[in-house]
């Protein structure tokens, strides 16, 4: 017998072929254990000392180290980053989708709608840029990025309403648009997406990303809060009239 996850039936799928079954649940077992995000972290990040090694690359710790995470994955990866180096943590924030939370230590959880955001998205949000305004020159910033996180880090632009957003988030996963359209959009309204989080961040700020896109584009993921924006406002006006949302979206 294949060695099993409790949640896996495979007494009921063990039938038929039986050997090729065997194989196919075996990959299947390795490419969940490959995905898990709680595992993702500990097999991606070391801690030596004061030196935060990420693969190949190495951060000094010279002061306070936070952490903000957003996504429905976030909540596992903290748990690791708390297992792995608890006691270096001075503050921490995690926005995940309702029922996605574990208990944490030391960072805090806020659960918020998926994917449709809510006031708990504009909540987290707000919270997550105050707790990125506290990272000063020596201090580290690990952002932890999954599948998401543009609905549940919601913070509006200027002179746009949550309910706009909301709309808006609606009218695009309803339209069709693929995921790289409807976050080029998101960007364009958003404070905090297209690079917009890495601007309040004086000190350094190092990502953990998970995706969930085709291609594994960084700007794509989560709307790209840490990534330098290569889409333009032209290119969100594209894509509502293609998509024959123009005159729907508020104004």
């Amino acid at each position: 017998m294949i060695e099993a996850t409790k949640d896996m039936n495979v007494d009921e799928l063990l039938h038929g072929d039986v050997e090729a079954k065997k194989i196919v649940l075996k990959l299947l077992k390795a490419v969940l254990d490959l995905s898990d995000p709680y595992k993702a972290v500990i097999n991606s990040v070391k801690l030596e000392g004061d030196i935060l090694k990420v693969r190949d690359k190495s951060f000094p710790i010279k002061n306070k180290v936070y952490v903000l995470g957003f996504g429905k994955a976030s909540c596992s990866m903290a748990k690791a980053l708390e297992d792995l180096m608890i006691d270096k943590i001075e503050e921490g924030l995690v926005v995940t989708k309702y029922g996605y939370s574990l208990p944490l230590e030391k960072i805090k959880v806020i659960e918020a709608g998926h994917p449709i955001p809510d006031k708990n998205s504009l909540k987290g949000a707000l919270e997550g840029v105050e707790l990125a305004k506290k990272v000063d020159k020596d201090d580290l910033l690990i952002v932890l990025i999954s599948g998401g996180g543009s609905a549940l880090f919601t913070l509006p632009e200027n002179g746009i309403s949550l309910e706009d957003k909301i709309k808006t988030n609606e009218l695009l996963l309803k339209s069709g648009a693929k995921i790289h359209e409807i976050n080029t959009v998101r960007k364009h309204i958003s404070k905090v997406k297209g690079g917009k989080l890495t601007k309040l961040v004086k000190g350094t700020l190092v990502g953990l990303i998970i995706s969930d896109v085709v291609g594994d584009n960084l700007e794509v993921i989560a709307s790209g809060p840490t990534v330098k924006d290569p889409t333009t406002f032209r290119d969100a006006y594209m894509i509502l009239k293609l998509y024959d949302l123009w005159d729907s979206i508020p104004e």
